[in-house]
């Protein structure tokens, strides 16, 4: 599992030569008090299509909803 930064909207990346399978967010501090509203696999950074190999994760609760971190769940494409 690869932890990304704490921030309002955080994104976190595989290894390289690694695919996502599941991650999610998770609260940072103090301010992070809203649910999340995003929750989603990216592909090189960007959106996920049906069909593509996501390889990161992006976690937010949006503006005022405090700092989060989003995390990956990552295996070896081959």
């Amino acid at each position: 599992m690869v932890v990304g930064p704490p921030a309002v909207f955080a994104f976190v990346s595989c290894p390289s030569g690694q695919v996502a399978l599941g991650g999610g967010g998770l609260p940072s501090g103090t301010g992070a008090h809203n649910p999340l509203t995003t929750s989603i696999p990216t592909t090189n950074g960007g959106g996920s299509n049906t069909g593509d190999l996501a390889n990161g994760w992006f976690a937010t609760a949006g503006i005022g909803g405090g700092n989060y971190q989003a995390y990956v769940i990552c295996a070896p494409t081959t």
